[in-house]
């Protein structure tokens, strides 16, 4: 509905351009022809936050009269405000070319602060791209123009760009001295918001340190400038940052009434999505102090004020936490009907928002192609009849091309949906077929058949619970790109103590966590490290023996290290005998190394497998050591 209320919008407003257009005189640059233009970019102005769409028709209609004017002045203020109404809709490379457009302009006229703008407008877009190393080369770019000049407004904003690009890196030493080197700058030019803006990114640099004491004033400021100027989205962030550190330095209460008000303001200020997700970390500071069923109660209270239409982020995420709220106090009925509904709802937004994509790109083409009938109509006022039916030809060839077009979209886009959910299916039964190993699950129930013949009821049954848990952990992990490390751990423990019944426990296994990798909060890609376990008992295991095994999580920069290694009999021997059973590890390697692949691409990282034979160089050692690079969700 909102893009049919759009598409009716815009099409009015070009109704109106091509009135004027066709009554139009040729072009001159008159009185009425400027006021026209500014009308046209205050209307674009004051609607570009609440209405973009709109406010980018009424600056294309602009740009069309100050082309027909070709004044240069006004065609260079329309292409700044198109670069606007992109940012605002979130098309940054679209406001890149366009910048490009204007710098080009500005170096022919060798304008040194504009290109300086330009350059810095440049960085800003590609650091929300997260292109940073072009971000960065821009804003240096941009300190170059600044270098002689004196310290003013423009030069500490892009002082102050380089370091929020190091900070949106995770950056945190070489953010730090950028955002104090600007900070007396903007004191001194008494530019408040540049003041406000920098205390809150120190602080937010500080909380990344995990100096979150140190944070505080900093914190406090901004909301102090924020306050004075009304400016609401700005106290509700920084109440909402003085929030976290609470929570980080476990001050549970006051933590939530710092969220109950950054709430409020939200609400107030109609930011919706920022307000559940403020009003979330209360009802997950609530459940951490041992009240589930009060978090409970807020979820459901949240998910009856959501808009299905606009809140589908926020639904699926309150969905997800009240499925694990459910879970945590057995209710597991519950528990499933909202995981079945968040399921269903994260396949209906997916396609909602492809088949947007889609609208927008027809609505985009449909409206560059009534801008070029109605300069075409222009230019054709004065031609006979020959010349129209010519042009009558053409717009049927282009609506042709048109819809030719938008189908040939459709179809790639489908068929790229379908190959990438095609691979992704047969790597998850891969996977599937590798972890439910049919000789694991015959000897486990021939362990529990041995139990049972022998007597042995309580073996038994503790056997089958593991054995129970661990298919059903596969199963749900299965599904699943990334889940909790704690549930991981704890398929790994249900297949170890397996292992260690079948095999008369002469299995010494320890699992170390990184003491910066929080279990309920940190999301890993699930099943990399039990396919080579498996391995490593299966063929690198002494039953005369005790058999270590080491299974460590750490955290190395942006990425997760995975290690796993053994004391058996090393992987250069496993690999000479050439038996039928080496097919398992190849396939366990071949599997890890694709959904690798599948991670790199989507990630846009770089994630590796090692395998290491501990006796290479070290002739008094034996064993294997298995490294993994894995991307992970770190989520509050």
């Amino acid at each position: 509905m909102n893009i049919i209320n759009t598409t009716l919008q815009i099409f009015f407003t070009l109704f109106i351009i091509q009135v004027f257009t066709t009554q139009h005189v040729k072009a001159q640059h008159t009185l009425s022809d400027t006021l026209i233009i500014n009308s046209l970019i205050e209307d674009a102005d004051s609607i570009m936050v609440n209405n973009p769409k709109l406010a980018k028709t009424l600056v294309d209609s602009a740009s069309i009269i100050a082309n027909e004017l070709n004044v240069e002045k006004f065609k260079n203020l329309c292409l700044k405000k198109s670069v606007q109404s992109f940012y605002a809709l979130g098309k940054y490379q679209k406001a890149i070319n366009n910048l490009f457009l204007l710098l080009k302009k500005y170096e022919a006229n060798k304008d040194s602060a504009q290109i300086a703008l330009c350059n810095n407008d440049i960085g800003t877009a590609y650091t929300d791209l997260q292109e940073y190393s072009l971000s960065l080369s821009y804003l240096y770019k941009a300190m170059v123009y600044y270098d002689s000049r004196e310290d003013d407004k423009d030069k500490a904003t892009t002082i102050s760009n380089i370091g929020y690009t190091y900070l949106s890196m995770k950056d945190y030493d070489d953010a730090l001295p950028y955002f104090q080197k600007v900070l007396p700058i903007f004191t001194k030019l008494n530019y408040q918001i540049g003041v406000s803006t920098t205390n809150n990114n120190i602080g937010r640099t500080l909380v990344g340190q995990k100096k979150y004491t140190e944070a505080i004033p900093y914190f406090k400021i901004a909301l102090s400038i924020n306050t004075k100027l009304n400016k609401k989205d700005g106290m509700a962030m920084t109440i909402n940052h003085l929030g976290l550190i609470d929570y980080y330095l476990k001050n549970y209460d006051e933590a939530i009434v710092y969220f109950q008000k950054a709430a409020k303001i939200r609400k107030e200020i109609s930011n919706m999505n920022a307000y559940f997700y403020s009003m979330n970390n209360i009802a997950y500071i609530t459940n951490l102090k041992g009240k589930p069923k009060k978090a409970i109660e807020i979820y459901e209270n949240l998910l009856a004020e959501t808009d299905p239409e606009n809140d589908s982020d926020a639904i699926i995420m309150l969905l997800t936490n009240l499925n694990k709220n459910y879970a945590s106090i057995g209710e597991y009925d519950k528990a499933y009907e909202t995981l079945l509904k968040c399921t269903e709802l994260k396949d209906k937004y997916f396609n909602i928002e492809k088949n947007k994509q889609i609208e927008e790109l027809k609505v985009e083409f449909e409206t560059e192609q009534h801008i070029s009938e109605i300069n075409n109509l222009k230019n054709l006022t004065s031609i006979q009849e020959e010349s129209l039916n010519r042009k009558q030809m053409i717009i049927l060839l282009l609506i042709g091309s048109l819809i030719l077009i938008a189908g040939l979209g459709y179809l790639g886009i489908t068929r790229y949906q379908l190959k990438t959910k095609q691979k992704s299916m047969e790597l998850e039964q891969k996977l599937l077929r590798l972890q439910m190993n049919p000789h694991f699950i015959f000897n486990s129930l021939s362990v529990i058949q041995g139990y049972i013949f022998k007597g042995s009821a309580n073996e038994a049954v503790t056997y089958l619970s593991n054995f129970g848990k661990l298919m059903r952990n596969i199963l749900e992990n299965s599904r699943e790109e990334f889940v909790l490390l704690e549930k991981e751990i704890e398929t790994l423990e249900h297949y170890l103590k397996l292992q260690n019944l079948r095999h008369d426990g002469i299995i010494n296994y320890t699992i170390e966590i990184d003491e910066n990798l929080g279990m309920d909060s940190v999301r890993v890609p699930p099943m990399f490290a039990q396919p080579f376990i498996e391995n490593s008992i299966k063929h690198g295991m002494n039953e005369e023996n005790k058999f270590n095994i080491l299974i460590k999580y750490t955290k190395k920069d942006d990425k997760m290290k995975l290690v796993i290694e053994d004391d058996g009999i090393g992987i250069n021997k496993i690999d000479n005998n050439k038996s039928s059973l080496n097919k398992h590890q190849s396939l366990a390697i071949t599997i890890t190394q694709s959904r690798l692949q599948l991670l790199s691409k989507r990630k846009k990282g770089k994630f590796n497998l090692l395998l290491i034979d501990l006796s290479t160089g070290n002739t008094n050692k034996s064993g294997t050591r298995i490294e993994l690079d894995l991307p992970y969700l770190e989520e509050f």
